[in-house]
């Protein structure tokens, strides 16, 4: 049954994205890396609770637990761009979804 749902899903999801695919030009705010990083921390009280590294450059999740206020960014050594910020972040890893 599992196997079937599954199989099921994968359809509907590549279907979709087949049907609705399109680029966007979406604008950004960028300035030098450890520059966002600092202020993330100070004037938000963001912690990095994920990093990752793909296209040659890196990405991170930022989140204070206490307001729950997050901000993702994509970075290099010398630029740092937020690529999206919000409010009411939870943390789910393992919970199901």
């Amino acid at each position: 049954m599992r196997t079937f749902a599954v199989a099921f899903l994968f359809c509907l999801t590549s279907s979709i994205a087949n049907a609705q695919s399109f680029q966007s030009n979406k604008p950004v705010v960028c300035d030098n890396a450890q520059k966002i990083i600092k202020a993330l921390g100070e004037n938000y009280e963001e912690k990095p609770i994920w990093a990752g590294t793909g296209e040659g450059t890196k990405f991170s999740l930022f989140i204070n637990k206490t307001t729950g206020s997050w901000t993702i960014i994509q970075f290099t050594t010398e630029v740092a761009c937020i690529l999206g910020v919000g409010s009411e972040s939870k943390i789910i890893l393992g919970e199901q979804i």
